[in-house]
């Protein structure tokens, strides 16, 4: 076997044409093709990366809130609850107010009732005493019973 140094320098030309045209028409759009691929990758991680860090900062603003929510809820609750009982005292005080005013009412009432009656039992009273007395004294005559009946009465009267 002989060399053959035509055939050698053609089967390297013709292995680096083929080279070149792999080189060329698949290695370099396949490299660009892997570069933009990884371009998109990083900026899909960045992406990510921006998106946990704005979601966790979400989650510390809906925290804030949440407890500016509670405070706040916690401070209503306590304003109803002093409102509560500023009503209560309010309510208390007119309640008394209303009770002293039917006691008032009841003792005028009472006390009318009183006069009432001590007049009744005057009323009557009188009626006993002259018929013990009309009993006692018997028939005397009209001007002198009357006499008598007047002095008793003041002087009963004086009493009282």
């Amino acid at each position: 076997m002989d060399i053959q140094i035509p055939q050698i320098l053609f089967q390297i030309i013709n292995f680096s044409v083929v080279t070149g045209a792999l080189i060329y028409f698949l290695y370099k759009p396949l490299g660009k093709m892997l570069d933009e691929r990884s371009k998109k990758i990083d900026k899909a991680a960045k992406a990510a990366d921006e998106s946990i860090q704005e979601r966790e900062k979400t989650e510390i603003d809906k925290k804030h809130i949440l407890q500016k929510a509670e405070k706040q809820a916690l401070d209503i609750i306590e304003e109803a609850k002093n409102s509560a009982k500023k009503q209560r005292l309010i309510i208390l005080e007119e309640a008394k107010k209303e009770a002293q005013e039917e006691i008032k009412k009841m003792s005028k009432n009472w006390e009318s009732q009183r006069k009432s009656q001590e007049s009744q039992m005057r009323v009557e009273f009188t009626n006993t005493v002259l018929l013990v007395t009309e009993k006692i004294i018997g028939k005397l005559d009209k001007k002198t019973k009357d006499k008598l009946i007047d002095s008793e009465l003041k002087a009963i009267l004086g009493k009282i």
